[in-house]
C-alpha cells in the first residue's frame, strides 16, 4: 500500500505518529500482516441462526467449522468435525460420529449434543437461517453412544454440502441460548480459522488468526472487512488504496473507472447464479412447436457481450459447466432459419402469431437483467412470429406470478443454496419444484430418475441420471438456459491468492498482500 511506503521510508517515530493521527488510524500495520476488503453489503448478524445471506455465510465460515466442509478451489467436500457418516438404505437417517479433538477455541468441547442443539435451536427460532434446515430436517438428536442423528424429510443428495452451511455450525451454549437470537454477541467463541476481533454491526469487522486451529494457519493473520454505503464510494477508497480489494459490491461500469488506475485490475470468477428463459405449459405455449421455436431465436453470445457487457458467459446447458459432465445435453444455438421452417411447419405465420408477455424483475436482478430482457424480446419478434412484450414486475408481484403460475414467460434466475446438480435440476423440472410447478410442467418420468439419483452414492450413476432427466427436460422444453454469471473482484495487483468459489465465497485465509518496496 501506498501509505506502508511512505510509512517504511521515513525516518522519525514522530513522524509517523503523525500521520497515523493525520488518517485517523489507531496503530501501524506491519506489512502483509492485514487485508483490508471493501464491500456494499451489509453485516448485520454474527449469530448462525439468523444469517440468510451469502454474504453473513461467507464470513462466518472462517468463524465456525462444522460437521464437513468444502475442499477449496474445487466443488467437493470432505469431513471436518465428523470422523464418520453413515446413511440408511432409505436415505432419510444420517448418522455422524464426531472427532475426539473437536473444540471451541476457549477449550469447550463440541459434541454431537452440541450440533443437535445448535441444530434445533435454528429451526426453534425461525430466524432467517431456517429456510436452510426445516426444508430437509425432520429431527435431530445425540444417541446413548455420543453420535450425531439426522432424520430428513426426503433423501438429500447433498447433505454433506447442507451441512457446511453456518445454519448447521455448532455454537456455543452461553453465547447463543436456546431461546433468544443474537445478532451481537459481547463475547464471541468460535472454532474456525480466524477469530473475531471487533465488529461494529453494518459497518466494518476484523477477523484475526486463531492460537487454537489445528490446520494451516491463514496466509495474512488479520482480515477487516468494510462496508460502504454505495459503490461510487467503494470504488473511490479502493483507488485511494483505503482498502486492497473490493467484493460484493462494484458494478461492470464502475468496476471499470478504478482498473483505469495503475495497479489495479479485475479478477472475475464464474458464478452458480444461472438465468432461464421459464415457459409456462399453457396456452400459447401448450403446444410444443410454440415452445421448440423459440430454442432457436436467443443470441446468447451476442447479449452477453453487449447488454450484459460481459458479466455473464452464455449458457447452454440446464447445468452451468461446474455442475455439467461431458454427456451433459446441450441446447441449439442462434438459427433463425431452423426456427422459421419449425414453426411454419406447425401452421405458425404473420397471420397465425404467438403472443405474450415477457416477466422479470429490475428490483432482484439489477439494471443488467433489463436490458437483457429487452434483447431477448428483440430476438423473439425479429421472427415475425412471436409478439412478445418485455414486462420489468415489483419483486411480490413476481414472486406471487411465479408460484402460482400467471406467467407466460419468465425471465428467471436461480441460485442454488449449494453446488450440486439436485439443488438446480429438481427446483426447475420436479412436479413440486419451486419454478416447475408454477410453469406447470409435470413428467412422472423425470420425478422418478430424480428421487432414483437422490438414493444414488456413485457418482457416475448419479450424473447419468441427471443426464436424462436433462434428455428429458431439452424435448419438453420448459426452461431454456440463457447465461450464467460471472463474479468479478477488484484488486491492487499486490493481492494474491484470490480464491472465489462457484458458490459465491471468496477464502479470506489464502489472501496475500505483498505490499511494493
Amino acid at each position: 500500500m501506498h501509505s506502508e511506503i511512505i510509512l517504511r521510508r521515513l525516518a522519525s517515530l514522530i513522524l509517523i505518529a503523525i500521520l497515523i493521527a493525520a488518517n485517523g488510524r489507531g496503530s501501524v500495520r506491519a506489512a502483509g500482516e492485514t487485508i483490508t476488503i471493501g464491500t456494499i453489503e451489509p453485516l448485520t448478524t454474527l449469530d448462525p441462526a439468523d444469517a440468510g445471506d451469502v454474504f453473513s455465510w461467507e464470513v462466518l465460515t472462517h468463524l465456525y467449522t462444522g460437521l464437513t466442509r468444502q475442499i477449496p478451489g474445487t466443488l467437493h467436500y470432505e469431513l471436518a468435525l465428523a470422523a464418520t457418516h453413515t446413511v440408511s438404505a432409505d436415505g432419510l437417517t444420517h448418522t455422524f460420529t464426531l472427532r475426539p479433538d473437536a473444540a471451541f477455541d476457549d477449550g469447550t468441547p463440541i459434541t454431537a449434543q452440541t450440533f443437535a442443539d445448535s441444530i434445533t435451536r435454528v429451526m426453534k427460532l425461525g430466524g432467517q437461517a431456517s429456510s436452510a434446515v426445516t426444508p430437509y430436517i425432520k429431527a435431530v438428536s445425540a444417541d446413548e453412544s455420543g453420535a450425531l442423528i439426522l432424520t430428513l424429510n426426503v433423501p438429500v443428495p447433498y447433505l454433506e454440502q447442507l451441512l457446511a452451511l453456518p445454519p448447521y455450525f455448532p455454537v456455543h451454549p452461553p453465547t447463543f441460548t436456546a431461546t433468544a437470537l443474537n445478532d451481537t454477541p459481547a463475547q464471541f467463541v468460535g472454532n474456525g480459522i480466524y477469530k473475531l476481533g471487533t465488529f461494529e454491526p453494518g459497518k466494518s469487522i476484523t477477523l484475526v488468526a486463531s492460537p487454537a486451529w489445528k490446520g494451516q494457519p491463514p496466509a495474512t493473520p488479520t482480515i477487516t472487512i468494510r462496508h460502504y454505503d454505495y459503490p461510487a464510494d467503494l470504488r473511490r477508497a479502493l483507488t485511494a488504496h483505503e482498502v486492497d480489494l473490493a467484493w460484493r459490491g462494484l458494478p461492470y461500469d464502475e468496476a471499470g473507472l478504478a482498473t483505469q488506475t495503475a495497479g489495479i485490475h479485475q479478477t472475475t470468477a464464474p458464478g452458480l447464479q444461472t438465468f432461464y428463459l421459464l415457459i409456462e405449459q399453457q396456452k400459447p405455449y401448450n403446444a410444443l412447436a410454440a415452445r421448440q421455436g423459440l430454442l432457436y431465436l436467443l443470441d446468447r453470445d451476442y447479449l452477453t457481450k453487449t447488454s450484459l457487457h460481459g458479466t455473464a458467459a452464455p449458457l447452454y446447458a440446464l447445468l452451468p459447466p461446474e455442475l455439467a459432465s461431458s454427456a451433459t445435453p446441450t441446447y441449439p444455438k442462434l438459427d433463425r432459419n431452423q426456427a422459421a421452417a419449425l414453426l411454419q411447419k406447425a401452421g405458425y405465420s404473420t397471420y397465425l402469431t404467438i403472443e405474450s408477455e415477457l416477466q422479470s424483475s429490475r428490483a432482484i436482478y439489477g439494471d443488467l437483467m433489463l436490458r437483457g430482457l429487452s434483447q431477448i424480446t428483440d430476438d423473439l419478434t425479429r421472427s415475425r412470429i412471436y409478439r412478445v412484450s418485455p414486462v420489468d414486475t415489483e419483486i411480490q408481484t413476481f414472486y406471487d406470478q411465479i408460484e402460482r403460475g400467471t406467467f407466460r414467460l419468465a425471465l428467471v434466475g436461480w441460485t442454488p443454496i449449494v453446488p450440486h446438480p439436485d439443488a438446480i435440476l429438481r427446483p426447475l423440472l420436479y412436479s413440486k419444484g419451486q419454478l416447475a410447478a408454477g410453469a406447470q410442467y409435470h413428467n412422472p418420468t423425470v420425478d422418478q430418475v430424480l428421487d432414483q439419483a437422490a438414493l444414488t452414492t456413485d457418482p457416475a450413476t448419479q450424473a447419468d441420471l441427471y443426464n436424462q432427466v436433462q434428455t428429458l427436460a431439452a424435448q419438453d422444453v420448459v426452461a431454456i438456459p440463457l447465461w450464467q454469471i460471472n463474479q468479478p473482484l477488484v484488486s491492487w495487483e499486490s493481492v494474491s491468492g484470490i480464491v472465489i468459489e462457484p458458490n459465491y465465497l471468496l477464502h479470506y485465509d489464502t489472501l496475500v498482500n505483498h505490499p511494493s518496496n
